[in-house]
């Protein structure tokens, strides 16, 4: 027998007695279509407050993340930065590869005291920069993940990141101090 009707039958017959206790000792009487309903009524609420069933559905497994190469002749930076859950303390890092993925270099600081993630990757993209200089490369890609960064960068407000990104852009080629 289903649990439902196990269940169904055996709150049929405790509903069953505590109707005939009602018409004895409170002589109240009730149809059995209110006793049908109020049985209708318990079950459904046994049904929404049972742990329902749950097909797990896997999702499909992720696309690894494929490194895009710059365009020949030149270097490509990738920039991240991380916060420290426990401290005040931010991290910045870039990686240098040349068209050929081989490579080049790597710069990375933890900063005491800037706990901004959006500040901590205008810190990144400056010390992208600072490595290029080291290597002595001349044509540089840097990639960000940042986008409120980025839009900065491209605008004309330089946004709460303007003194970095002041820095950043005075830094490169072309620029007048």
């Amino acid at each position: 027998m289903a649990t439902s009707n196990v269940c169904g039958v055996r709150l049929t017959s405790v509903l069953g007695s505590l109707r005939a206790r009602k018409v004895l000792h409170e002589e109240r009487y009730q149809s059995p279509l209110s006793t049908h309903s109020f049985i209708e009524a318990f079950l459904c609420d046994l049904e929404i407050s049972s742990p329902a069933q749950v097909k797990r559905v896997r999702p499909p497994p992720p696309k690894p993340a494929k490194w895009v190469p710059p365009p020949p002749n030149h270097v490509k930076i990738n920039v991240d930065a991380a916060v420290a859950k426990l401290s005040c303390t931010g991290a910045t890092a870039a990686v240098c590869r040349d068209a050929a993925g081989r490579f080049l270099g790597v710069s990375a600081q933890a900063i005491v005291g800037v706990d901004d993630p959006g500040t901590l990757e205008a810190l990144a993209c400056r010390e992208a920069l600072s490595l290029a200089k080291d290597l002595q490369a001349s044509q540089v890609r840097v990639a960000s993940d940042c986008l409120e960064v980025i839009t900065a960068m491209q605008g004309a407000n330089l946004g709460r990141f303007a003194l970095v990104l002041q820095e950043i852009k005075d830094g490169l080629p072309g620029s007048h101090r």
